[in-house]
């Protein structure tokens, strides 16, 4: 039987703390001078590493006493999303992706920001190595997982049941739930540095395998 594996994408085919780093970067370049930007990222690293994931940019410009200016927050904000960034797939998940295709449907399902995920997309190159991409805020964001429209849509581009999808993602707090009640099997990915490395799995929703990396799969395909 044919089996479609579809992936999800941050922390899963590489690594979100790079995307971070490289949007704190881009954003800093909104500031007026080589040294205050440079006092900022490292800033931001610091907050960001600490566990903070809200107003990090606020924080960051009151840390370095600097004046709290709503558009220059909004104007970091807008080069944090837009930015092309730097980042690479995960040695594992470009050696699976590039062995993969052409011997089984590969699609991706990502939650998120439409211009950052699009962005992330082209510099990953995953368009070129994934057949059906659906960004779920192009659907409308009350679409985002855990709700079971972009993984129905999936179903329907590859034409199978299923039983015959298998879904890889990292984030137990929402990556389950639509796969699971559709039928599908589902594997989380612990990835040594991504964000959700410690979370426990949500109850009645976890995964039917968890692996390290991508080198782990084919044992579960063969099964």
């Amino acid at each position: 039987m044919t089996k479609a594996i579809i992936l999800d994408m941050d922390d899963t085919l590489y690594l979100e703390r790079d995307y971070v780093i490289s949007g704190f970067s881009a954003a800093a370049e909104a500031l007026e001078s080589k040294e205050l930007s440079n006092a900022f990222l490292k800033q931001a690293i610091s907050i960001f590493e600490n566990g903070n994931r809200g107003n990090i940019f606020n924080l960051a410009l009151k840390a370095l006493n600097q004046c709290d200016n709503p558009l220059i927050v909004s104007d970091m904000l807008t080069r944090y999303r837009e930015h092309l960034p730097s980042i690479s797939l995960c040695t594992d998940a470009t050696r699976f992706l590039e062995d993969g295709k052409g011997k089984f449907p590969i699609g991706l399902i990502s939650d998120g920001y439409l211009p950052p995920q699009s962005q992330k997309v082209k510099a990953l190159g995953l368009d070129r190595l994934i057949e059906k991409i659906v960004l779920t805020e192009s659907l409308g964001r009350e679409f985002w997982k855990p709700h079971t429209k972009a993984f129905k849509l999936i179903e329907s581009h590859f034409g199978l049941q299923n039983s015959s999808c298998i879904y890889v993602g990292d984030n137990p707090r929402k990556d389950f739930d639509a796969p699971k009640l559709l039928g599908w099997t589902t594997i989380r990915i612990r990835r040594a540095g991504s964000l959700h490395y410690n979370s426990p799995d949500k109850p009645n929703f976890e995964p039917d395998y968890q692996i390290e990396n991508f080198e782990d799969l084919p044992s579960i395909l063969a099964a």
